[in-house]
């Protein structure tokens, strides 16, 4: 059998054939499944065809065309490089390599041209792997790179290798077009800038705005969330296919009637969120300092759950000499409820209240 074939005189460019089976075929051409090796590129698939006459490779399937490329090794004070291979990879592609010009078979002539890969279908790099937020996303988390040409030279920086195409999150924004780059994080991946307008989640009303990354840290936000009457920022949204995360930096909610509900005036300070869009619930809980309610005649130190129907709260509420603890309190736009509280009126000795029930 054979384990390792090599198609140029340097070398640099081999094949692997799967169970070291290569068909032999009329005037040099050749017929084998399983991987070529090209500059920085590693093909995976079936049914390649080496051409002798034309100096090519027909691959009609490629399973993945993986990358492993110099990126500047941050570890060493020196600086320098390191070849890494990533671990996303652009798949489900067809093509064809050309390993150089058919008049040059033997390489005396320097083609800086070669090898290059042309590719005659899309090609999908998916985040569903468990390197990606920890396997946070499933395959409809993709982005999609039309039919085109890549050069498989061995580059001196990974860093200049970038894919334009479609970005498609799996219903939590709109498919936007982007630029797919290698990221800190030695990934595929991009930092995409929201248009003014701001983009729907998982397709509600609500809206972000600024700025949108994706690497191996998975799909993060910059900026803020619009969510009926509330706005809340942060410097890190994370994004679940079902749900949204932070330690934001804080935020508002706008006084008013919206759509039927009462909502309350209120100032964010920072948060711990949990929010789970389709299911109409964004849980807030206080770090450090309280969420001042009602031009901040009102404390709370506990956590809100704002909704459609309105915002609902547990903890404790400090309000007009007033300390109520209850896991069920009610905020509208002009009152305030709390069922099933622990009642106190306070005086200036905290030890001492005035009334408790």
């Amino acid at each position: 059998g054979v384990s390792r074939f090599y198609l140029t005189t340097d070398f640099k460019i081999y094949a692997e054939p799967i169970d070291s089976t290569v068909t032999l075929l009329k005037g040099r051409n050749l017929e084998f499944n399983g991987m070529v090796h090209a500059g920085d590129f590693q093909y995976k698939g079936t049914g390649h065809a080496f051409d002798y006459d034309e100096f090519i490779i027909n691959m009609p399937q490629i399973d993945s065309m993986r990358l492993t490329v110099p990126l500047k090794d941050t570890t060493n004070v020196d600086g320098g490089f390191e070849q890494v291979t990533l671990q996303n990879e652009l798949t489900e592609t067809s093509g064809t390599l050309h390993i150089n010009s058919s008049d040059n078979k033997s390489g005396v002539k320097e083609n800086r041209r070669y090898p290059y890969f042309n590719s005659d279908s899309e090609a999908v790099v998916y985040f569903d792997g468990k390197e990606v937020l920890n396997g946070a996303y499933d395959k409809s988390v993709k982005f999609v790179i039309p039919p085109f040409e890549v050069d498989s030279i061995e580059r001196e920086d990974g860093e200049s290798i970038s894919f334009e195409g479609t970005f498609n999150s799996g219903g939590i924004f709109p498919t936007f077009p982007e630029t797919l780059r290698i990221q800190k994080d030695r990934s595929l991946g991009f930092t995409h800038k929201i248009p003014a307008e701001g983009y729907n989640l998982y397709g509600t009303e609500a809206k972000t705005y600024e700025e949108i990354r994706l690497s191996n840290k998975g799909m993060r936000g910059y900026g803020q969330i619009d969510f009926l009457t509330t706005t809340i920022y942060s410097d890190d949204f994370i994004y679940y296919p079902d749900s949204v995360t932070s330690d934001g930096s804080g935020g508002v909610i706008s006084p008013g009637t919206y759509k039927g509900a009462s909502y309350p005036e209120a100032v964010l300070g920072k948060y711990d969120m949990y929010w789970l869009p389709r299911k109409d619930s964004m849980y807030l809980n206080t770090v450090d300092e309280p969420f001042k309610f009602y031009n901040s005649t009102a404390e709370l130190e506990g956590h809100a759950n704002i909704t459609t129907k309105g915002v609902y709260g547990g903890g404790t509420l400090i309000t007009r000499g007033s300390k109520s603890e209850s896991d069920e309190l009610t905020f509208k736009e002009l009152e305030y409820g709390a069922r099933h509280a622990q009642f106190e009126v306070l005086t200036d000795d905290p030890e001492k209240p005035a009334m408790a029930g």
